[in-house]
């Protein structure tokens, strides 16, 4: 298992963020309804579930800090930069737990004691 404060798992989650981020700009430019910041299709979901489902939960940051650096540059207000970060990322958290094998698995004890 790899630690939460490492040099690979901060590296790992450096990477993962520049993904997110560039999933992000990638869905804002082609997905975008015209006249609206909305876009019905957000490629960086699929993404930052991919990265739990293998990296687990340490590279939650990743999500975090893609998506405040994207929503920051498309100039939306600080406040809902944060607000949507969270909500991407318990989107993603929820998703994995739902689901990662290892959470379903119950051990049954069968030694009679």
């Amino acid at each position: 298992m790899i630690p939460f404060f490492s040099v690979r798992n901060a590296r790992d989650c450096f990477l993962g963020a520049l993904g997110v981020y560039a999933l992000c700009m990638i869905g804002q430019e082609f997905y975008k309804v015209a006249g609206t910041l909305a876009a019905p299709l957000w490629p960086s979901s699929g993404l930052a579930l991919a990265l739990l489902l293998l990296g687990g939960w340490r590279l939650f940051p990743a999500i975090s800090l893609g998506t405040i650096a994207a929503t920051q540059s498309f100039g939306d207000d600080p406040i809902f930069s944060i607000a949507g970060s969270v909500a991407n990322t318990l989107e993603s958290l929820i998703g994995w737990f739902l689901m990662d094998p290892r959470v379903w698995i119950l051990e049954l004890d069968d030694s009679g004691a």
